[in-house]
């Protein structure tokens, strides 16, 4: 299970396309269906009071790039699920972990360092030195305004 920020690149695009990707392979040993992404907020301190969050996320099901869930993946098949880069998506909450689950109820998690990088890369470029949000239009409006 891999998650990352991709960036698209295509002749016809006037410039890359920034995607987060969800991409997993059946290892085996048998057929398996993946049904539903999962996010955790589970830093140390949630853990240690047991109080970790949990949600699920749809992902862009309009995106003809992205692969479809539920998902029935033969051993050695991969799904690449792409999942909206902008302001309000999920790396602006807190979680700390995304995964997919299957049909023996197992959920898969990618790993921690993946979901750290993508939000260091999504905070460098949706918000500015000062702590505040950068909109599109160039204004700026503190957090919690």
């Amino acid at each position: 299970m891999r998650f990352s920020l991709s960036h698209i690149h295509h002749s016809t695009f006037p410039k890359p396309i920034d995607s987060l990707v969800l991409s997993t392979t059946n290892m085996g040993p048998g057929q398996i269906s993946l049904s539903m992404i999962q996010l955790r907020a589970a830093p140390l301190w949630r853990r240690l009071l047991r109080k970790t969050k949990h949600a699920v996320m749809i992902h862009d099901y309009q995106n003809p790039l992205s692969g479809q869930l539920p998902a029935y993946l033969d051993v050695g098949e991969r799904i690449d699920l792409l999942i909206r880069y902008e302001r309000d998506c999920f790396l602006s909450e807190d979680f700390t972990h995304i995964g997919l689950s299957d049909s023996f109820g197992r959920i898969h998690w990618a790993s921690a360092k993946d979901v750290k990088q993508a939000r260091k890369a999504y905070q460098k470029k949706f918000k500015d030195n000062r702590g505040e949000q950068t909109y599109p239009n160039g204004e700026g409006m503190a957090h919690g305004a």
